[in-house]
This record gives C-alpha cells, structure tokens and sequence, in this order.
C-alpha cells in the first residue's frame, strides 16, 4: 500500500480557499484538473441491477461509494459545479422526472437511503463519475437493501473501465462494518481504492487522529489503497 496524506481538511464549499497548492499534485496535474472539470458534463439516463449492461462507455470510471448521508453526492457537485445542491440555487426547475431520468447533477437528499439508483456523469469524454447508491442506513426494509447491494455487486462486476472506488467515510463516526465490506469487495476484485474522511470540521483534532489512525490500521491488510 502507498499511503497518500492529504492537508488536514478542504472545505467542500470553498476548496479553492488554500493557503497553498495541493502537496499531493504536481503543477500540471493542477492545471489538467482545472482543464478538465471545465469540460461540458454528459448525464446520462439512471441504471438498475436490470439495466447496466446499457453501461458502456470508453472513458474511464472513478465511482464514488459510501453509507447514506456521508456526502457523496454533495462532493460530486462541487467537482462538477462549483456547488453541493445546484438544483437549490436554480429558479426553474425541471420536473422530478426529468431530474431523475437524464440527471445533470448528483440528487441531494436529506433523508438517508433516497439515492437507490446509479449515476453517470461524463467529463469531456475523459472520465465518467459515478454515484453509487448509498448503503448501511439502519431503518431501510431489508428488501431495499437487498437491492443496493445487487446493484453495486453487479457494477463492480460488470464496470470493465473502473479504474478507481472512492470510499467516503464519516468522519463524525468512523469507520463501520459496512465499510469494510465494500473493502473486502473490491479487495476480492483487484480494484484500487481511495478511502476519504468527509465532514472532518465536525470533528476534533484528536478524534481526527484517532479516526485516522483506525482507517490507516484497517487499510494496511489491502493493496494498492490510498487514504486522503
């Protein structure tokens, strides 16, 4: 494993607010993101379980996967728009349907285990994002989440382009069994993972280092993963 160690934390709603440039990029790795993210962004129509043989496309995939509520969806916003909830800031909006069906940013919600479908979001024919559905929320029916771990087992199995997973952990409260599994997963099938700690302004510096420590100590049985 190479461990990778970020600045402490970036404020998702004003990233570019450093007091300097990212240690962990190059001078041109920076100016090939800025490049690329202003790229125009391809949506296209939500997969099932039934529905992602539908999946091809050339560019690569980085999927974005985490238990519900841990703010997925509100990081892919900010790197495709600038914004967490773009729908919240609009005056027109399109109908539910049409957010649902060709969705152009990554749904927002407020209640734990709404996002039940698979999102793709293609930057300038480079790479294409993907929003899992969120897992590990309590409350939801059993058949619910039958059902979204079918759907990420089958993309895992069928995503010929992934190239990376991004894990998202709640840094408010750690790393949980559900994690792991997802770990476990993609360990099974050789895919690379990247595990980033999310809302960590909500925490302490110690409980920041504590949790990081337990991540680190979990990841050091994997190969090939990362931690920001």
């Amino acid at each position: 494993m190479r461990p990778v160690l970020a600045r402490p934390w970036v404020h998702v709603h004003n990233p570019t607010d450093l007091a300097h440039a990212p240690s962990w990029l190059s001078l041109e790795q920076q100016r090939y993101a800025t490049g690329l993210f202003g790229r125009n962004i391809q949506s296209y129509p939500v997969l099932v379980a039934g529905t992602l043989d539908q999946m091809s496309t050339p560019s690569p995939h980085v999927a974005f996967a985490g238990r519900s509520n841990v703010g997925k969806s509100t990081l892919l916003n900010m790197l495709l728009h600038g914004h967490p909830d773009p729908w919240a800031r609009k005056k027109r909006l399109p109908s539910e349907g049409r957010k649902l069906d060709m969705p152009s940013v990554a749904p927002v919600s407020h209640k734990p285990g709404r996002t039940r479908h698979l999102f793709r979001f293609e930057v300038g024919g480079r790479l294409t994002l993907v929003d899992l559905p969120g897992y590990g929320f309590a409350k939801a029916p059993r058949e619910v989440k039958d059902s979204w771990a079918a759907l990420v087992d089958e993309y895992l199995s069928k995503a010929r382009q992934l190239e990376r997973v991004v894990s998202l952990v709640d840094a408010c409260v750690g790393v949980k069994e559900s994690d792991e599994q997802l770990w476990d997963m993609l360990q099974d099938g050789r895919r690379t993972l990247m595990v980033v700690l999310t809302k960590v302004d909500k925490v302490s510096p110690q409980g920041l280092n504590r949790t990081m420590a337990h991540v680190v100590s979990q990841l050091q049985r994997f190969q090939g993963g990362e931690y920001l």
